[in-house]
């Protein structure tokens, strides 16, 4: 049963949390275990537990209908496995990498072949699969390793009123839900190339070079400073900004 599951499987040290921080109700409708697997769009992102007691692999992709598609690709015991596996996905699917170097992740970041993520986008993947489960614009395979970690996951508020994925206070090893909650904020938020004429999609979704932000409290907004690349000229491109509150923002550029 889930009890010994988590027990075997996920190393859990007490009890589980009864109030998962996402109803399990919710998370259960996004159930959609007859997906075919992507192809394209892929982000894959990595998790490792405290300790190094175990790790997680997920990816995510946009299905057809437009809602992203959630799946852990590998969970095991210690991280002796991970790079091994890391390599030979990457050669055979490519896609993007992601990795929040911070606490046992960082053993991985030495020689990591991805992108990293800062505490503020891991952050904001959290608000990002909240906003997407409630929504019912999310869909995952059912995985019960997944699902065990949710029901035991802890929320860590922020002081600007953003919330991580505690790992102090949670007894469970929620490293595939770390890792399947990087893998969507990889492909919720990001730049595509799009077309001038139509504003259809000509490409996947990927991480701006954000170099700078804050906000102006004279004016009242948000700023951004994005480090554009040169391969731009002469395409559209849309630049993807969901906030913390659920809310997307789309802007649309034409480089000359």
């Amino acid at each position: 049963g889930l009890a010994s599951f988590q027990r075997q499987g996920l190393n859990i040290r007490g009890k589980a949390r009864r109030d998962p921080p996402i109803p399990l109700a919710l998370w259960d409708d996004c159930c959609a275990p007859g997906v075919e697997r992507g192809t394209a769009g892929l982000v894959f992102a990595v998790d490792v537990s405290p300790g190094q007691q175990s790790a997680s692999v997920a990816v995510c992709w946009r299905r057809p209908d437009g809602v992203p598609q959630i799946q852990v690709v590998a969970h095991g015991d210690g991280v002796g496995w991970l790079p091994g596996l890391v390599s030979e996905l990457r050669a055979r699917w490519g896609g993007v990498w992601l990795l929040d170097p911070r606490g046992a992740s960082a053993s991985q970041a030495a020689d990591w072949p991805g992108l990293t993520r800062s505490p503020a986008e891991a952050k904001q993947a959290c608000a990002e699969l909240e906003a997407s489960v409630r929504e019912g614009l999310l869909g995952h395979y059912g995985q019960p390793e997944l699902r065990a970690a949710l029901e035991g996951a802890v929320k860590k508020p922020s002081e600007d009123g953003g919330w991580s994925w505690a790992r102090r206070s949670t007894v469970v090893d929620i490293s595939p839900l770390v890792a399947a909650t990087l893998a969507l904020g990889g492909v919720l938020s990001g730049v595509q190339q799009v077309s001038c004429d139509t504003g259809a999609r000509l490409g996947d979704l990927l991480r701006p070079n954000i170099i700078g932000s804050g906000y102006e409290v004279v004016a009242e907004r948000y700023e951004f400073t994005w480090k554009t690349d040169k391969a731009y000229k002469g395409s559209c491109r849309r630049l993807v900004v969901r906030l913390t509150d659920g809310t997307t923002h789309t802007a649309e550029f034409r480089f000359r």
